[in-house]
Protein backbone atom coordinates (compact mmCIF):
# COMPACT_ATOMS: atom_id res chain seq x y z
CA UNK A 1 0.00 0.00 0.00
CA UNK A 2 2.72 2.19 0.91
CA UNK A 3 4.47 1.60 -2.70
CA UNK A 4 1.18 2.56 -4.21
CA UNK A 5 0.61 5.92 -1.64
CA UNK A 6 4.02 7.01 -3.12
CA UNK A 7 3.43 5.96 -6.62
CA UNK A 8 0.23 8.01 -6.99
CA UNK A 9 1.77 11.14 -4.99
CA UNK A 10 4.44 11.26 -7.24
CA UNK A 11 2.03 11.06 -10.11
CA UNK A 12 -0.07 13.97 -8.56
CA UNK A 13 2.72 16.22 -8.32
CA UNK A 14 3.87 15.56 -11.70
CA UNK A 15 0.56 15.67 -13.35
CA UNK A 16 0.48 19.64 -11.18
CA UNK A 17 4.03 20.54 -11.67
CA UNK A 18 3.51 21.47 -15.57
CA UNK A 19 4.38 25.40 -15.39
CA UNK A 20 2.11 27.95 -16.98
CA UNK A 21 4.51 30.99 -17.84
CA UNK A 22 1.33 33.49 -17.99
CA UNK A 23 -0.06 33.15 -14.29
CA UNK A 24 4.62 33.37 -13.66
CA UNK A 25 4.84 36.63 -15.07
CA UNK A 26 1.38 37.92 -13.77
CA UNK A 27 3.07 37.30 -10.46
CA UNK A 28 7.13 38.56 -11.08
CA UNK A 29 4.90 41.52 -12.44
CA UNK A 30 3.10 41.76 -9.32
CA UNK A 31 6.12 41.61 -6.86
CA UNK A 32 7.96 44.30 -8.91
CA UNK A 33 4.97 46.94 -8.15
CA UNK A 34 4.98 46.04 -4.71
CA UNK A 35 8.30 46.45 -4.43
CA UNK A 36 7.77 49.91 -5.94
CA UNK A 37 5.31 51.38 -4.15
CA UNK A 38 6.43 54.22 -1.80
CA UNK A 39 7.88 52.56 1.88
CA UNK A 40 7.47 56.08 3.54
CA UNK A 41 6.18 58.75 2.44
CA UNK A 42 2.53 57.90 0.98
CA UNK A 43 2.59 54.61 2.83
CA UNK A 44 -1.10 54.02 4.23
CA UNK A 45 0.45 51.43 6.84
CA UNK A 46 -1.04 48.44 4.82
CA UNK A 47 0.67 47.19 1.49
CA UNK A 48 -2.62 45.91 0.57
CA UNK A 49 -4.38 49.34 1.25
CA UNK A 50 -1.18 50.85 -0.64
CA UNK A 51 -1.78 48.65 -3.87
CA UNK A 52 -5.80 49.17 -3.50
CA UNK A 53 -5.41 53.10 -4.06
CA UNK A 54 -2.98 52.62 -7.37
CA UNK A 55 -5.04 53.89 -10.07
CA UNK A 56 -6.17 51.53 -12.90
CA UNK A 57 -4.66 53.93 -15.82
CA UNK A 58 -1.56 54.04 -13.75
CA UNK A 59 -0.49 50.42 -13.70
CA UNK A 60 -0.84 50.27 -17.96
CA UNK A 61 0.83 53.40 -18.52
CA UNK A 62 4.54 52.10 -19.35
CA UNK A 63 5.59 56.07 -18.45
CA UNK A 64 3.84 56.13 -14.53
CA UNK A 65 6.07 56.36 -11.61
CA UNK A 66 5.52 52.83 -10.68
CA UNK A 67 7.75 51.50 -13.91
CA UNK A 68 9.73 53.92 -14.65
CA UNK A 69 11.41 53.89 -11.08
CA UNK A 70 11.90 49.91 -10.94
CA UNK A 71 15.65 49.52 -9.65
CA UNK A 72 17.88 46.56 -10.33
CA UNK A 73 17.73 45.31 -6.85
CA UNK A 74 14.08 45.38 -6.76
CA UNK A 75 13.61 43.22 -10.83
CA UNK A 76 16.36 40.37 -9.22
CA UNK A 77 14.38 40.80 -5.66
CA UNK A 78 11.31 39.97 -8.01
CA UNK A 79 12.80 37.43 -10.47
CA UNK A 80 14.51 35.07 -6.77
CA UNK A 81 10.29 35.45 -5.27
CA UNK A 82 8.82 34.16 -8.30
CA UNK A 83 11.34 31.14 -7.97
CA UNK A 84 11.02 30.93 -4.37
CA UNK A 85 7.19 30.63 -4.56
CA UNK A 86 7.18 27.27 -6.64
CA UNK A 87 9.57 24.97 -4.49
CA UNK A 88 7.77 25.95 -1.51
CA UNK A 89 4.16 24.99 -2.87
CA UNK A 90 5.77 21.93 -4.22
CA UNK A 91 6.39 21.27 -0.61
CA UNK A 92 2.97 22.65 0.18
CA UNK A 93 1.65 20.23 -2.36
CA UNK A 94 3.77 17.04 -1.09
CA UNK A 95 2.74 17.71 2.19
CA UNK A 96 -0.71 17.73 2.48
CA UNK A 97 -1.10 15.26 0.29
CA UNK A 98 0.62 12.96 2.79
CA UNK A 99 -1.26 14.63 5.78
CA UNK A 100 -4.85 14.04 3.76
CA UNK A 101 -3.74 10.50 2.52
CA UNK A 102 -4.27 9.40 6.34
CA UNK A 103 -7.70 11.79 7.29
CA UNK A 104 -9.44 10.44 4.56
CA UNK A 105 -8.71 6.70 4.37
CA UNK A 106 -6.95 6.82 0.80
CA UNK A 107 -5.86 2.59 1.60
CA UNK A 108 -9.56 1.59 1.81
CA UNK A 109 -10.41 3.90 -1.42
CA UNK A 110 -7.66 2.35 -3.84
CA UNK A 111 -8.08 -1.21 -2.38
CA UNK A 112 -11.73 -0.90 -3.89
CA UNK A 113 -10.95 0.76 -6.60
CA UNK A 114 -8.22 -1.48 -7.68
CA UNK A 115 -10.36 -4.05 -7.33
CA UNK A 116 -12.95 -2.44 -9.39
CA UNK A 117 -10.51 -2.52 -12.36
CA UNK A 118 -9.66 -5.82 -12.42
CA UNK A 119 -12.95 -6.97 -12.78
CA UNK A 120 -13.66 -4.65 -15.75
CA UNK A 121 -10.48 -5.88 -17.55
CA UNK A 122 -11.21 -8.91 -20.20
CA UNK A 123 -7.72 -10.87 -19.87
CA UNK A 124 -6.65 -10.18 -23.20
CA UNK A 125 -4.23 -7.70 -22.40
CA UNK A 126 -4.42 -6.03 -26.53
CA UNK A 127 -8.54 -5.36 -25.45
CA UNK A 128 -7.80 -4.04 -22.51
CA UNK A 129 -4.85 -1.22 -23.99
CA UNK A 130 -8.30 -0.16 -26.11
CA UNK A 131 -10.26 -0.15 -23.11
CA UNK A 132 -7.77 1.84 -21.07
CA UNK A 133 -7.16 4.37 -23.74
CA UNK A 134 -11.09 4.98 -24.41
CA UNK A 135 -10.81 5.33 -20.71
CA UNK A 136 -8.37 7.73 -20.49
CA UNK A 137 -9.13 9.99 -23.52
CA UNK A 138 -10.40 12.84 -21.56
CA UNK A 139 -7.15 12.29 -19.27
CA UNK A 140 -5.57 15.37 -20.02
CA UNK A 141 -8.22 17.80 -19.51
CA UNK A 142 -8.51 16.57 -16.18
CA UNK A 143 -5.09 17.53 -15.89
CA UNK A 144 -5.43 20.81 -16.98
CA UNK A 145 -8.00 20.90 -14.44
CA UNK A 146 -5.94 19.92 -11.80
CA UNK A 147 -3.39 22.46 -12.79
CA UNK A 148 -5.57 25.36 -12.56
CA UNK A 149 -6.32 24.36 -8.62
CA UNK A 150 -2.94 24.73 -7.83
CA UNK A 151 -2.19 27.72 -10.06
CA UNK A 152 -4.43 29.34 -7.75
CA UNK A 153 -2.72 27.94 -5.05
CA UNK A 154 0.67 29.59 -6.32
CA UNK A 155 -1.09 32.84 -6.56
CA UNK A 156 -2.02 32.99 -2.98
CA UNK A 157 0.98 32.01 -2.05
CA UNK A 158 2.53 35.29 -4.08
CA UNK A 159 -0.31 37.22 -2.39
CA UNK A 160 1.11 35.54 1.44
CA UNK A 161 4.47 36.85 0.55
CA UNK A 162 3.13 40.30 -0.34
CA UNK A 163 1.80 40.43 2.84
CA UNK A 164 5.10 39.25 4.53
CA UNK A 165 6.69 42.70 2.60
CA UNK A 166 3.84 44.66 4.10
CA UNK A 167 4.58 43.31 7.92
CA UNK A 168 8.30 43.79 7.46
CA UNK A 169 7.76 47.67 6.75
CA UNK A 170 5.40 47.81 9.51
CA UNK A 171 3.64 45.56 11.32
CA UNK A 172 -0.25 46.17 10.96
CA UNK A 173 -3.37 44.05 11.31
CA UNK A 174 -4.77 44.21 7.98
CA UNK A 175 -1.69 42.61 6.25
CA UNK A 176 -1.30 39.93 9.16
CA UNK A 177 -5.00 39.04 8.38
CA UNK A 178 -4.99 39.13 4.55
CA UNK A 179 -2.09 36.61 4.88
CA UNK A 180 -3.91 34.33 7.50
CA UNK A 181 -7.05 34.62 4.70
CA UNK A 182 -4.96 33.51 1.83
CA UNK A 183 -3.20 30.68 4.04
CA UNK A 184 -6.52 29.22 4.81
CA UNK A 185 -7.59 29.44 0.65
CA UNK A 186 -4.36 27.94 -0.04
CA UNK A 187 -5.76 24.83 2.68
CA UNK A 188 -8.74 25.23 0.95
CA UNK A 189 -7.39 24.98 -2.56
CA UNK A 190 -5.15 21.72 -1.24
CA UNK A 191 -8.23 19.95 -0.37
CA UNK A 192 -10.18 20.31 -3.53
CA UNK A 193 -7.65 19.96 -5.53
CA UNK A 194 -7.09 16.12 -3.77
CA UNK A 195 -10.41 15.22 -3.74
CA UNK A 196 -10.42 16.05 -7.58
CA UNK A 197 -7.54 13.90 -7.95
CA UNK A 198 -8.89 10.72 -6.21
CA UNK A 199 -12.37 11.58 -7.45
CA UNK A 200 -11.42 12.05 -11.16
CA UNK A 201 -7.68 11.68 -12.34
CA UNK A 202 -6.62 8.38 -9.92
CA UNK A 203 -9.68 6.40 -11.45
CA UNK A 204 -8.52 6.82 -15.24
CA UNK A 205 -4.83 6.89 -14.88
CA UNK A 206 -4.39 3.82 -12.16
CA UNK A 207 -5.25 0.94 -15.12
CA UNK A 208 -2.74 2.24 -16.87
CA UNK A 209 -0.47 1.34 -14.44
CA UNK A 210 -1.90 -1.82 -14.29
CA UNK A 211 -1.39 -2.91 -17.42
CA UNK A 212 1.96 -1.61 -17.62
CA UNK A 213 3.23 -3.72 -15.03
CA UNK A 214 1.45 -6.61 -16.24
CA UNK A 215 -1.30 -7.26 -13.58
CA UNK A 216 -1.58 -5.86 -9.83
CA UNK A 217 -1.42 -7.79 -6.47
CA UNK A 218 -2.73 -5.51 -3.62
CA UNK A 219 -0.86 -7.65 -1.38
CA UNK A 220 2.44 -7.15 -2.58
CA UNK A 221 1.86 -3.63 -4.52
CA UNK A 222 0.53 -2.14 -1.62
Amino acid sequence: MDELIKFLKDKYIEDIVAPLDLHKLIIFCVFIGTLSLPSKDGYLGSIWLNIGSINIKTVFDPDSNIWSEITVFQILLSILLTLFISPIYLRFKSDFFQAFSKIQNIDVYLDRLVRRIHGSLTGNKALDLILVKDLSRDLNTRKKKLIRFHVWGEICIACIVISVIGLAQRINAIDFMIAIIFLCAVIFIQWRAYLYYLEKVVPVALPEKILRDGGFEAESEY
